[in-house]
């Protein structure tokens, strides 16, 4: 499972995470909890989304339904997961992206034409 917590119940949510996970392996299952603190966010929201992006990636954006998420490339970087999503209320993704590559992918997506900031 893939968990993407709100950064301001980081300090909630990682102890509810150790509790479980600790409860599970005292009843012999298989689970790891992994936190990783080298990753940034980046959410792509709006009607114009997939034109931004598309051109971007190397992922089947038509093919990533509502939740789903896929490990992919993004602007040559390797090792993005992009979860399709829309908490706006519109069509979006977020995308978890090794945080030394953030600003190279966040300028490219500006530079496209298909990009409307608001």
């Amino acid at each position: 499972m893939y968990v993407v917590s709100n950064a301001g119940c980081r300090d909630k949510d990682i102890p509810l995470m150790q509790r479980a996970e600790s409860e599970m392996l005292d009843q012999g299952r298989d689970v790891k909890l992994v936190l990783r603190n080298d990753l940034a966010l980046i959410a792509v929201q709006g009607p114009t989304m997939t034109k931004a992006l598309q051109p971007l990636t190397n992922v089947d954006l038509a093919k990533l339904y509502f939740m789903q998420s896929a490990v992919t490339t993004v602007c040559g970087v390797k090792n993005c997961r992009i979860t399709r999503c829309g908490y706006t209320g519109e069509d979006g993704v977020e995308i978890s992206i090794p945080q030394d590559h953030v600003e190279k992918v966040v300028e490219a997506l500006l530079e496209s034409k298909n990009t409307k900031v608001i």
